[in-house]
Formats: C-alpha cells, sequence, structure tokens
C-alpha cells in the first residue's frame, strides 16, 4: 500500500507589501492633489478678487477692465479719431462717463429722496457749506441738516436774527416738496446760562428749535411734519474745551426720517361709559314732638324703629320693597316688587304723621 504524503501549505510573509503599496499610492496621490492646489494663476485669482470685492461693496460709477496676460494693441492710438475716444459720444456702448456726479454727501447708499435734497441744500448754500457753517450726511434711514447756531442766534438768545429769516426761506423752498417728518434739535455747549428768560441750557436749545420750527411752518413747511427737540449740552461733537469744539457744538439740525410718522401711536385703551344712580326714594322717619326716642317707642316692643340702611345698589331695574317685618328688599323681579312695591311707594308718599301707628 502506497504512502500517503501529507504536503503543507507554504505561508506567504510578504503580503504586508500589499497594503504598503497602497499606503504609498494614496499618499502619492495626496502629495500630487497638495501641488496642484498650491499652484494658482494669479491672473485668475485678480479676476475672483475684484468679482468678489464688487459683489459685497458698492460697485464703481465707472466700468475698469482687468488686464489678464500682455496688453495686445490693435490699432495705433494716433490714428483713432478724436470723435471715438471719448466714451460719452458713443451712445449705446455701455460706457459710463467717469465724470459723472457723484453723490452729495458722505454715504453713497442714500434713497433718492434724500440724495435729491442734499444735492439741492449743496447747490443752495455753496458758499456757507463751504465755511463749514452748513453740513449734509445721512444714511438709508436718516438726512441730517446742520445749521450753526452763529447763522441763526445771537450768543445766549433764541430770537432769529436778520440773516436767519432768509436762510430758513430758502430751507423751507428745499424741504416743502417733501412729505418726510422734520425733527428740529437744538444743542448748545457747556458754558452754563442762568436768565430770567433761560434758568439753564435746556430752555435755551428747546427755545432754539421751537423758533426753528415757526420759521419752517412760517415759510409753508407743514406744522404737522415738524417737531422741536433740544438737547443742551448734553450731546457734543467736538471737545468744549477749545472755542473752535464749543463753536461746532452750538448748532441746530433738521433731522429728515424716511418714517411715515413723525412719532410712533400706542394704541389707546378707553375707559367704561360711567352708569348713572338710580334715584330711590328715601324712607319716611316717625317723628312726634317728644323727640325721636318717643317715636321709636310708638313702634312697639316686637316690631323696632328701622335702622338706616344703605343707598340702593346702582342698577337699571332695581325695586325697594318694605317688608312687613321692618326690612327693606332690592329685587330686579317685576312680578315679586309690583304689588309691594307700589304699596312702599305709597307708604313713601304719604305724610310722616300716617306712617305712624294707631
Amino acid at each position: 500500500m502506497a504512502r500517503r504524503i501529507i504536503r503543507e501549505d507554504t505561508v506567504s510573509h510578504e503580503r504586508w507589501m500589499v497594503s504598503y503599496a497602497d499606503f504609498l499610492t494614496l499618499l502619492l496621490a495626496f502629495f500630487v492633489v497638495m501641488y496642484a492646489v498650491s499652484q494658482r494663476n494669479e491672473d485668475k485669482f485678480r479676476v475672483l478678487s475684484h468679482t468678489l470685492s464688487e459683489a459685497f461693496n458698492m460697485p464703481e460709477r465707472s466700468i475698469n477692465p482687468i488686464q489678464v496676460g500682455e496688453p495686445v494693441t490693435a490699432v495705433n492710438p494716433g490714428n483713432v479719431p478724436d470723435a471715438i475716444e471719448s466714451p460719452q459720444q458713443l451712445p449705446g456702448s455701455g460706457r459710463i462717463e467717469e465724470d459723472e456726479p457723484k453723490a452729495t454727501t458722505s454715504e453713497p447708499q442714500l434713497p433718492e429722496e434724500f440724495r435729491r435734497i442734499s444735492q439741492r441744500v449743496e447747490e443752495q448754500f455753496a458758499d456757507l457749506v463751504a465755511r463749514d457753517l452748513i453740513s449734509v450726511q445721512g444714511n438709508e434711514e436718516w438726512l441730517e441738516i446742520e445749521l450753526k447756531s452763529s447763522l441763526l442766534f445771537a450768543s445766549g438768545e433764541a430770537t432769529a436774527s436778520a440773516e436767519a429769516r432768509p436762510i430758513m426761506q430758502e430751507m423751507a423752498a428745499v424741504v416743502r416738496d417733501s412729505e418726510l417728518p422734520i425733527r428740529v434739535e437744538g444743542f448748545t455747549d457747556d458754558r452754563p446760562i442762568a436768565t430770567g428768560i433761560y434758568p439753564s441750557n435746556w430752555e435755551l436749545s428747546s427755545a432754539r428749535a421751537a423758533t426753528i420750527v415757526k420759521l419752517l411752518t412760517e415759510f409753508g413747511v407743514g406744522p404737522t411734519r415738524l417737531a422741536a427737540i433740544g438737547y443742551g449740552e448734553f450731546q457734543p461733537v467736538a471737545g468744549n474745551d477749545s472755542e473752535e469744539g464749543r463753536a461746532a457744538n452750538r448748532r441746530v439740525v433738521l433731522m429728515l426720517s424716511r418714517g411715515a410718522r413723525l412719532r410712533p401711536e400706542l394704541p389707546r385703551t378707553s375707559l367704561p361709559a360711567p352708569v348713572s344712580p338710580i334715584p330711590v326714594p328715601a324712607t319716611p322717619v316717625a317723628t312726634n314732638e317728644a323727640g325721636p326716642r318717643a317715636a321709636d317707642a310708638t313702634a312697639g316692643p316686637e316690631q323696632p324703629a328701622a335702622a338706616a340702611t344703605p343707598a340702593a345698589p346702582a342698577q337699571a331695574g332695581v325695586v325697594r320693597v318694605e317688608l312687613e317685618g321692618g326690612g327693606i328688599l332690592y329685587t330686579n323681579d317685576p312680578a315679586r316688587g309690583g304689588a309691594q312695591g307700589a304699596a312702599a311707594s305709597e307708604g313713601a308718599t304719604a305724610p310722616p304723621e300716617a306712617a305712624q301707628p294707631p
């Protein structure tokens, strides 16, 4: 019988090389991707940066093309006619004139009505704007027209000067056609004032704001659009340690609001209508010549004199009924209080002598 040969399977000790090779392949792919990401195109990067800047910021007034690569000259610039050199002479070309007037205030994103009013103010008062006596600034909700107090009032006074009337007349012509609410605000410096008319800067600033409101209404601005507010010296825009700073703090400001109302309207709670009390006939009191004690004695031992009772409740349809035992009943039942109420009414109208028992 042939001998059976048992063969043992050989174990490979190099299977780790498969995993190692996969790891090296993945590591190589990772570094290739990292290298590809690190190499960027400068021109494409500038285009992307400019696009993001335009998306998140206010775009410019003119179109500024971005040069990618080397510039290519198609024609000789010297041979270009003058008729096509200026972009404003190319209708429909999509070009915007670079000398287009910009917004007249420090905030570019102004509503159209604010921009129109600010342009008119700077045109009407160009000389005063150049001397920093009138300034205009605003945002999407408010437009602020600031006038220095030296243009309108004398020191420590709230009476409009002779120069204030023509200035406010022109200012009223600017804001008169609009329907925007206007808050006239008065401000002072921190120098104290104590006179018989103005005990403090609160009264002075409020009086100056009220004077400007009167002038605006006199020149045609609707009074329902106006309000006068005084801040005193507590809202400075500059330091009060110098004459220039104090002069900057002495000002009157016209605040134009985009809101439709000058002030918020809160719901009013109506009080209930008062209920008129029902007149109740007075209870006759038995009296005689002997006085109150003698009258009480005539009531007998079993029927004591009725004590004073409170007035009937103020309700509609309530009838006062005197009971036989000496009590008083208030009821709104017509069936119950019909006969007894009629008898009580007759007893109430009878003379005092008839109410006494025999």
